[in-house]
């Protein structure tokens, strides 16, 4: 009895024939594009490890070196120099640093080329200057008065305490005293003026510090 079925695959068939070609196209790519593609990513990649590992990698060695090196140096020059600095400066006899900076002379350290006045018939501040290191200076100034006859006064104070000696002219012409002056650190120099009529003013002009460093050399403790 013969088989009245009549099955046809042909249509399937054409189907997957379609289906092979198309994944071949998308092979055939991966193998002419991609694959390529990667391959020269690799070889770039293959290039930088290659530089990192012959040029990058020696260089950090040698700056590791170079900073080795300059640990060493710090470790077995430096820091001995600074402890043996530092000890010596432990046996420094005090005794032989100065107290005293500045010593009294002719050499104009401040100058206050002002003229000042006053009509006070007592002593009253007109200039006043911060010294912040102990010295012995020599204070120069001028002193008039306004009208020939009358008495103008000047005077030195140190923190509103009078030191100096008291100064006085009866002319209309600058005439000029200097004095020397012990001073501890941190005071204030001062100059005082009165007048003895208050009808005529006294005055005051160049006002001046002088002095010149003190010489002075270490003696190192035994």
């Amino acid at each position: 009895m013969s088989n009245s079925f009549n099955i046809s695959v042909k249509p399937e068939i054409a189907a997957a024939v379609v289906k092979i070609d198309e994944n071949k196209a998308v092979i055939d790519n991966i193998h002419d594009t991609d694959l390529p593609a990667v391959k020269s990513v690799v070889d770039s990649n293959d290039t930088i490890i290659s530089n990192i590992h012959d040029t990058d990698l020696p260089a950090v060695d040698t700056k590791l070196t170079t900073l080795d090196t300059v640990c060493d140096n710090i470790r077995n020059i430096d820091v001995p120099t600074i402890q043996t600095d530092i000890g010596n400066l432990n046996n420094l006899s005090v005794a032989a640093i100065p107290t005293t900076i500045l010593i009294a002379s002719d050499t104009p350290i401040i100058l206050n080329t002002d003229e000042v006045s006053t009509v006070e018939t007592v002593y009253t501040k007109v200039i006043e200057i911060q010294v912040y290191f102990a010295s012995t200076i020599r204070v120069y100034f001028g002193l008039k008065t306004a009208t020939a006859g009358q008495t103008a006064a000047g005077r030195i104070y140190v923190d509103g305490a009078f030191v100096g000696s008291p100064r006085s002219s009866v002319i209309e012409a600058y005439t000029y005293w200097s004095e020397d002056i012990a001073l501890t650190i941190d005071q204030l120099l001062q100059l005082y003026l009165k007048t003895g009529n208050a009808s005529y003013a006294a005055y005051a002009k160049d006002f001046q510090v002088r002095g010149a460093p003190q010489p002075f050399g270490i003696n190192m403790a035994v």
